[in-house]
């Protein structure tokens, strides 16, 4: 039991250190670009970021 604890205790201090393990990449939309970009993942590979055209 205290073997139990002792690990839920360290997963649980290690996703408090290391917030986005574990996340999926559609939760994280724009990848760590700014609102003024549109980003998609094609599944493989790196994701796709194109500057969105100012609305006028």
């Amino acid at each position: 039991m205290l073997l139990a604890a002792t690990l839920a205790g360290a997963l649980l201090l290690y996703y408090l250190v290391h917030p986005g393990v574990g996340r999926p990449a559609r939760l994280d939309a724009n990848f760590g670009f700014g609102s003024d970009w549109a980003c998609k993942d094609p599944g493989n590979g790196e994701p796709i970021c194109v500057k969105k055209q100012p609305s006028n």
